[in-house]
């Protein structure tokens, strides 16, 4: 859960500010670069780049450590500073790979609602008030274009909660989607029930964070559409 959930934080904070740029400066190297290199990216299977991060980073260069959630032969202490950092450190590959295939998809998706946005009346009004291109950009066009995107990371974190199975998988890093398919090798009723139904609780609690959100984003829906 922390690691598909951090992931997709992480991959839609990373894309909402990328796509803003690609939108800003759409038709230039920029945009040319980083949109189609994303999605590239995000083409690739992800047993293959999680394959050619554990060569490279932990194999070959070891940088990194190649699996486990941390040292093995460390006793679990959440309250030691040296037991967090080991965590974050045997974090830090898994956390990558499972990151970097999902910026596609939130970055085509905020560049798309950025170029609709720049193209309406109340943005060439603002320009033409004399405002700073800084300011039409980020103050008025990137908070409206949040707005769908918010949904669609809703949508993500409730799957999250199901795991990484591919990235638990190849780094032997503990998670639901470990657990799930255990569950499912094993015939455990139990189990497979217990998890679809916090999976639907997570989804209708991120769905309720995304309203809230909408709230701040949007006044209007603040002050009941008067």
């Amino acid at each position: 859960m922390f690691l598909a959930g951090t992931a997709v934080v992480l991959s839609f904070s990373i894309a909402s500010v990328l796509g803003i740029f690609a939108a800003w400066k759409r038709g230039s190297r920029y945009d040319a670069f980083v949109t189609p290199g994303t999605l590239i990216v995000q083409a690739i299977p992800q047993m293959v780049i999680a394959m050619l991060a554990l060569f490279i980073f932990a194999i070959g260069l070891k940088w990194f450590p190649s699996g486990y959630a941390y040292t093995p032969g460390t006793v679990p202490d959440w309250t030691s500073w040296e037991f967090l950092k080991d965590v974050g450190y045997h974090a830090i590959l898994p956390l990558f790979c499972a990151t970097i295939v999902q910026i596609g998809g939130f970055l085509v998706n905020m560049r798309n609602n950025m170029i609709n946005l720049l193209a309406e009346d109340y943005i060439t009004m603002a320009k033409g008030k004399g405002l700073s291109e800084n300011r039409v950009v980020f103050n008025y066009a990137a908070r409206n274009a949040l707005l769908p995107s918010v949904t669609a990371l809703s949508m993500s974190l409730g799957m999250a909660i199901g795991g990484q199975l591919i990235i638990e998988m190849i780094f032997n890093y503990p998670g639901l989607g470990t657990v799930l398919l255990n569950a499912i090798h094993a015939r455990d009723y139990q189990v497979l029930q217990g998890q679809l139904i916090i999976m639907t609780m997570f989804m209708l609690c991120f769905n309720l964070m995304a309203d809230m959100l909408y709230m701040i984003l949007d006044p209007r829906l603040r002050k009941g559409g008067k």
